[in-house]
């Protein structure tokens, strides 16, 4: 699900001679919206409502230098700080007891810093990007708990913690290579082609933890051809595969105990095809 969203962004760019210097800054208002069931079986309804997700701020930033007239590089970096997110837990079972929670979260702040290569000729170009993404840690709270039966909360506790930062980094360092390479058959027909290493280290979170999570790595690669069909219509096929590796991971229940995911492998394939007009 998502909200209702507003993303006002301001962004400025000034060349001088070879150097092209570029900066920006954004916030985004996240409306609130409901997840609804996540967990349901014949003896108990677990959903979460009223999420209000916080809002975000950006910073991002940028360099480009013409080192020829076929070779340009760039440095790029942005900046992430969330506001705090609300929402409410609620557990019902088949006897009418109802638990509920009302939490927050407040996600860490993310740093992403990264370089590119461009290289251009008459027929042919290839760009190379390489990124890590970094986050801090996460902080939590339990704002209130009660418990209702039939509507009527018999037994109520208020547990106003402050925002209490994580003991360990939940969250792994990311790092993304792209490289694509685009070829001209001739002035209609282009030819194209893609691919992507992601790596995410394991978290700071030791195996036997319910906060856990191993390492993550994704590789894909994908194929496609663009034509002109008139002036101001273009048609592409491509198709694209990937293979991906998710590391073991744990993870609390939202009322207690915790489940372990062993690793897995994945593969998957798609195609399609995109027509795009210009007026």
């Amino acid at each position: 699900g998502e909200g209702f969203n507003i993303n006002p962004t301001l962004s400025l760019a000034k060349e001088w001679g070879r150097w092209v210097f570029g900066a920006g800054v954004g916030y985004l208002w996240r409306g609130k919206y409901d997840f609804g069931n996540i967990d349901e079986n014949p003896f108990r309804i677990i959903k979460v409502e009223d999420y209000e997700p916080g809002d975000i701020f950006s910073l991002t930033g940028e360099v480009r230098y013409e080192m020829t007239p076929h070779l340009r590089g760039r440095l790029f970096g942005n900046y992430l700080w969330y506001e705090k997110s609300k929402w409410k837990e609620s557990a019902k079972n088949i006897f009418g007891f109802s638990e509920v929670h009302r939490r927050s979260l407040k996600e860490g702040d993310l740093w992403l810093l990264g370089m590119g290569v461009q290289y251009r000729q008459k027929k042919w170009d290839c760009d190379l990007t390489l990124k890590g993404i970094f986050r801090e840690k996460n902080k939590y709270d339990y704002v209130e708990r009660w418990i209702v039966f039939d509507s009527f909360a018999f037994a109520f506790l208020t547990d106003t913690v402050s925002l209490t930062e994580e003991r360990r980094n939940s969250h792994g360092d990311e790092w993304v290579g792209d490289l694509s390479v685009k070829y001209l058959l001739d002035e209609k027909t282009t030819l194209k082609s893609y691919f992507q290493a992601l790596f995410i280290t394991k978290n700071d979170y030791p195996s036997f933890s319910l906060h856990y999570q191993g390492r993550r790595e994704k590789y894909s690669l994908g194929f496609g051809l663009r034509r002109v069909l008139i002036p101001h219509l273009e048609a592409e096929v491509y198709c694209k595969g990937f293979l991906m590796h998710d590391g073991e991971r744990r993870f609390p229940a939202l009322f207690g105990g915790g489940q372990t995911i062993s690793e897995r492998h994945y593969k998957g394939f798609s195609g399609g095809l995109m027509l795009t007009g210009r007026f």
